[in-house]
């Protein structure tokens, strides 16, 4: 008998001092203890919100991006300056941060729209095109993002609870730069998809060298096919896998869209140099060699992606 009364009073106190544990836990108040006079341990490692959020360093540097350790991003509040800007509290560039947004759109410097007016941007074009319904279109692109800072911001605008996420691929220099992500953070190893590569593999950045080009009518466009080319050379390995990994992280966008019922939309921004290929063309102008083999190469990349 002294055994199983032993029993039940041991098994009555650790049934109180769990319960107890739990409820000051979730609900101190039902205890008496006010939640806003507790004390939270201060870490160096994992700073106060708002001293990560309002950094002083954020808004007294005069560089226009800002080093974070897995993506870069714009300056946060940097104003509407020589086609750059505005930009909100989050370093995007839109007028104003929303609880829930129909669209977001994902991109590089094309997306953001470096050297328009935020409203020439496409996509505020979008929205002002649209007839009737104007939805909320919350724009998360940084220059110089490629496909795994898509990836890495597409979870994160999860939050926005969009119905739409529109991300735009840029061919110009995307598939280098994810290639060179990949391969040089070990973050994203499991995405080399071809283990004979490295690094070492991805083709050497070329000089800018600019071709001008006065069209008839007197337009003048400056294209710099030399420097484009790096992206999109067939005789690359580097540049192939690079295109292969983008439609790989599509994929993986795609699976978890689909669990929360949000419609992905991607589309490929091409090149300057491929867009102006048949008015070239009409104006019989004579392009350099590395004009031709720039756009001969990338339509055949993007055709090699669309099926991805």
């Amino acid at each position: 008998m002294k055994k199983e009364w032993l029993l039940i009073i041991v098994s009555v106190s650790l049934t109180f001092i769990v319960a107890f544990s739990l409820v000051r836990w979730f609900a101190p108040q039902m205890l008496g203890l006010p939640v806003d006079l507790q004390m939270v341990r201060v870490a160096k490692e994992v700073p106060p919100f708002f001293d990560g959020v309002f950094r002083p360093e954020d808004y007294e540097s005069k560089e226009y991006s800002i080093q974070d350790p897995y993506i870069k991003r714009a300056k946060p509040l940097f104003p509407c300056l020589i086609g750059m800007g505005p930009n909100d509290i989050l370093g995007f560039r839109n007028k104003n941060i929303p609880i829930i947004a129909d669209i977001i759109t994902i991109g590089d410097s094309q997306t953001y729209g470096n050297n328009a007016f935020l409203e020439e941007n496409w996509p505020s074009s979008l929205v002002n095109n649209l007839i009737g319904y104007k939805p909320i279109l919350y724009n998360m692109s940084v220059g110089g993002w490629g496909a795994t800072e898509y990836f890495e911001i597409f979870n994160k605008a999860l939050y926005l609870q969009p119905k739409i996420v529109i991300v735009a691929f840029y061919s110009g220099n995307d598939p280098i730069d994810t290639f060179n992500k990949v391969y040089g953070d070990e973050r994203w190893k499991s995405l080399r998809l071809d283990s004979k590569l490295t690094s070492s593999d991805a083709p050497p950045l070329q000089e800018n060298i600019e071709w001008n080009v006065k069209f008839p009518k007197g337009q003048e466009v400056i294209f710099t096919p030399n420097f484009r080319y790096v992206s999109n050379r067939r005789d690359y390995p580097a540049v192939r896998v690079g295109y292969k990994i983008m439609g790989k992280i599509a994929h993986k966008m795609v699976e978890i869209a689909e669990q929360r019922q949000i419609k992905m939309i991607f589309t490929i921004i091409p090149t300057k140099e491929l867009v102006f290929k048949q008015k070239i063309m009409l104006g019989k102008i004579i392009p350099p060699k590395n004009y031709t083999d720039l756009v001969n190469d990338e339509e055949k990349n993007l055709i090699d992606f669309a099926e991805e």
